[in-house]
């Protein structure tokens, strides 16, 4: 009878303690590996994601639960590649979703009090060691800059079939401070499959001398270009492996809405990112068909700034500053979902 008493007059810690168990089953967090490494599992009924604060903080897996599927782009290596601060981005470091930050390509910062200053192969952060902390339901990392002064911020959740990343960006510093952010999700794909973006974005500008995109800075139509020698090309449209296409790209234009898609009809899964368009502003695109280290895969690089560097970006009016002491909020939402097979 006491315990009966005890339940009644106590509805609101009942209902407190069953949130508490619904959270707990919704998302566990747990210490696991990755190949030989330590790393730290988000898990609920839909996604599995591991992320791995000492190497850059990298989601090295991320995992369809229903039907066991890796969705992003993994190494056949036994071993995880150990990186060092400021080596360019190779093969062995080339799978997962790794931050760039505050540059893609190696360059040198261009003006201000940094002027000259080298930035490394797909920026600082991928090769750094992050801070972080488990907070109830939520992985929180953090990293500051080494050659520039800024402190990077992402929380790390997981909502259903949505793995959830909120950023901050902050300039440590009483100067501008230029900057690219972009996400780099290699994702693992088949022939055949669609990458959909909002109607009003047709045209693209090549941000790299590859194949068949060849000349740097060129704008094409979207989706269907026409290249020097006639070709018409369909880049929305991935195809198969054939040891020479790579490609990457920018829209030309800000995003005029902030989504893109991947539908891969090998797979029946289809991958949605969202982001704010009014801070996340440019979008690119990297395909791999075979040509570098026989990888096939995409990646769709939500981003700050385009071009793949500051300083390009600044050129052509599409980069992005943090104010003296300023700081940028900014999400990625990543979203699973299964369609009907035809």
């Amino acid at each position: 009878m006491y315990f009966v008493c005890f339940v009644v007059n106590n509805d609101v810690f009942i209902r407190f303690f069953l949130q508490f168990v619904v959270v707990f089953i919704m998302c566990k967090i747990f210490y696991g590996t990755y190949k030989d490494v330590d790393g730290i599992v988000l898990e609920n009924s839909e996604l599995r994601a591991t992320i791995l604060p000492q190497w850059g903080s990298k989601i090295a897996s991320l995992v369809y639960i229903p039907r066991e599927a890796e969705l992003l782009w993994q190494e056949t290596d036994a071993k995880f590649p150990k990186s060092e601060y400021g080596q360019p981005f190779g093969r062995a470091q080339s799978f997962g979703f790794d931050e760039m930050f505050p540059t893609i390509n190696a360059c040198r910062y261009a003006g201000g009090v940094w002027d000259g200053t080298p930035l490394p192969d797909h920026g600082e952060v991928w090769s750094l060691p992050w801070h972080y902390e488990i907070d109830g339901d939520r992985l929180r990392l953090w990293v500051y800059g080494v050659r520039l002064p800024y402190l990077l911020e992402k929380t790390v959740s997981l909502n259903d079939n949505t793995l959830e990343i909120k950023y901050a960006a902050t300039n440590l510093s009483p100067f501008p401070l230029d900057y690219l952010w972009a996400a780099h999700p290699l994702f693992n794909l088949t022939p055949g499959a669609r990458l959909l973006f909002p109607p009003t974005m047709t045209k693209i500008l090549n941000a790299y001398s590859g194949e068949p995109l060849r000349e740097y800075g060129r704008e094409y139509d979207f989706p269907n270009a026409t290249l020097e020698d006639g070709r018409v090309v369909d880049f929305a449209t991935l195809a198969a492996p054939d040891g020479v296409g790579r490609q990457k790209y920018y829209f030309a234009a800000p995003m005029s809405e902030g989504w893109c898609d991947l539908n891969d009809p090998g797979t029946n899964l289809a991958i949605r990112l969202s982001f704010p368009p009014e801070i996340v502003r440019y979008l690119g695109v990297w395909f791999n068909q075979g040509w570098w280290e026989q990888q096939y895969n995409v990646a769709l690089e939500p981003a700050t700034a385009a071009m793949d560097q500051p300083d390009l970006a600044k050129a052509r009016n599409m980069s992005s500053t943090l104010p003296p002491h300023g700081k940028q909020t900014w999400f990625l939402h990543l979203a699973v979902k299964e369609f009907p097979k035809k």
